[in-house]
């Protein structure tokens, strides 16, 4: 399977989304790029963490926030992979 995926997070940085927002190591990314079209905000989805990103592992996330089945979903992806 391939995955089309931004790198968000890298390893040993901590990783929090707050209502939509994603911080690296308490500063606000920004992801000009990032798409939000679902007026609700949902748990898991909008605000996440804050996890630290374990050794060889990244973070990632998709463009389309909202349907974006990613790393806030399935962990951290390996570099291996």
């Amino acid at each position: 399977m391939r995955l089309v995926k931004r790198v968000v997070g890298l390893p040993g940085e901590t990783l929090e989304v707050r209502h939509r927002g994603v911080y690296i190591n308490g500063r606000k990314l920004d992801e000009p790029y990032a798409v939000h079209i679902d007026p609700r905000e949902m748990e898991r989805r909008d605000s996440f963490g804050p996890v630290v990103i374990p050794p060889e592992n990244f973070f990632l996330m998709g463009d389309n926030r909202d349907n974006s089945n990613d790393s806030r979903f399935w962990g951290f992806a390996p570099r291996k992979a």
